[in-house]
């Protein structure tokens, strides 16, 4: 989780929920926690938490999967590194593997969460494209300020 959550930054991460292991971790904590306003070095910063209840439900994941670790005392900064990787919100999408859309819907949406320049969105423009997903470029190419389109009248 570590390395994952020292990586993450400026990528774009998809979690299959409900593939087990790690990934049910991640997205427990990703959809569990909660965002709050904590003092540090006399500066306010916004991050991730966890309820008492779920951390303790967490923490049985954890034990569940990764029982060795408990005994190292590595399961806190497990959980802390799932609470770092969930502050990156707008780079990770879940997906449930019982969702009736396809994978590659989803890898795709994830690429066009994050925001560019003009060449960025070039490139979305053409995976949309190569993969046959317009709706993806409707919503997240098309949605977006500079791209609205007027619409005028033409003279035949």
């Amino acid at each position: 989780f570590s390395s994952l959550s020292l990586s993450l930054s400026g990528n774009t991460l998809v979690v299959l929920k409900g593939s087990g292991r790690a990934s049910d971790i991640l997205c427990y904590g990703f959809e569990h926690s909660i965002e709050i306003e904590k003092v540090v070095d006399g500066e306010t910063k916004k991050i991730r938490t966890l309820s008492d209840q779920c951390r303790k439900e967490m923490i049985k994941l954890i034990d569940k999967d990764f029982s060795k670790y408990r005994a190292q005392g590595i399961v806190d900064k497990m959980i802390n590194a799932v609470l770092e990787i969930s502050s990156f919100r707008e780079t990770v999408t879940v997906f449930s593997i019982y969702n009736p859309e396809p994978l590659d819907f989803y890898i795709l949406s994830s690429l066009m969460q994050s925001s560019g320049n003009s060449a960025t969105r070039m490139r979305q423009m053409r995976l949309a494209i190569t993969w046959g997903h317009a709706r993806v470029a409707k919503e997240f190419i098309f949605s977006r300020k500079e791209y609205k389109f007027s619409v005028c009248l033409l003279p035949w």
